[in-house]
Order: C-alpha cells, then sequence, then structure tokens
C-alpha cells in the first residue's frame, strides 16, 4: 500500500452499508406493515365521499334558492318536482366530483339517485313540494354495496 493515501476502508464502507441495509428494512416493515398504504386508501374513499355529500348539500340549496326570491319566502315560479330534481342533476353533473346523479320519480315525488364512481355506493336526493308550495328536500345514507 501507497503511505499517506487518504480513504474509507473496507470495513467502514461494509459497516455503512450494514446500518443502512437494517434501517431500510425497519422503515419497509412499518410501511407495509404498519397499514400505511391502508390508511391512505380509506383516507382517499372517504374523502372523496364528503366530498361528494358537499356538493349534493350545495346542489339542495341552489335548488332551494331558485325557488324563492331574496329573503322574502315569494315563488318565483312555481317549479314542479320534475325540474327540482332536473336542475339538482345540472348543478351535480357541473361539479365535476367522482359521482353520477339521475333522475327518477314522478307524480309529487322525484328522486335523485347519486352514484359514487369509487365504490358504487348510491344516495338518494328526494324532492317534492309541500302543501304550502315550499319545496322539501330529504336525503338518504349511503347504502353500502352489496
Amino acid at each position: 500500500m501507497m503511505k499517506g493515501q487518504k480513504g474509507i476502508t473496507l470495513v467502514a464502507l461494509v459497516i455503512t452499508i450494514i446500518v443502512m441495509l437494517i434501517l431500510a428494512g425497519v422503515t419497509i416493515s412499518i410501511v407495509v406493515n404498519g397499514g400505511l398504504f391502508d390508511n391512505a386508501a380509506t383516507a382517499t374513499t372517504e374523502t372523496r365521499e364528503k366530498a361528494i355529500d358537499e356538493q349534493i348539500q350545495l346542489c339542495s340549496g341552489s335548488v332551494q334558492t331558485l325557488y324563492y326570491v331574496g329573503k322574502t319566502e315569494t315563488p318565483v315560479k312555481s317549479y314542479t318536482n320534475a325540474e327540482l330534481a332536473t336542475e339538482f342533476v345540472k348543478l351535480f353533473t357541473a361539479a365535476k366530483v367522482d359521482a353520477t346523479a339521475t333522475v327518477g320519480g314522478s307524480g309529487n315525488e322525484h328522486i335523485v339517485t347519486v352514484k359514487n364512481t369509487t365504490t358504487n355506493q348510491t344516495r338518494t336526493v328526494s324532492f317534492s313540494i309541500n302543501t304550502t308550495g315550499q319545496p322539501i328536500v330529504d336525503l338518504t345514507d349511503w347504502t353500502p354495496v352489496t
């Protein structure tokens, strides 16, 4: 060997590699066994559901607002249930959330079915007009996928 030459020894290099492998093994074990990926997937699904729920609430409020002028509760126009439901679907579709909305029903009640395109769960929003002519919007809980 040449004298005065500086550098790391083979022993130091092997020890460094061993320590790095141990740290990598522990980290991978924590990530895989700790459920990090499962937790992230659950959080993603819950976030999407909350975004859809929020959009349902916003669209419901918008549809009810269409029915009234200003602070008086005087109807602007006599909306039918079908028109309210159709307007809800238009507003909901424009929001571009991970869900679809379709109108169904007839007569005194129209139902919009909102389907989460990620989980395939559905939620219904029913539109009806009460005896005083005010719109009523009812929501159901998310139905589990069977």
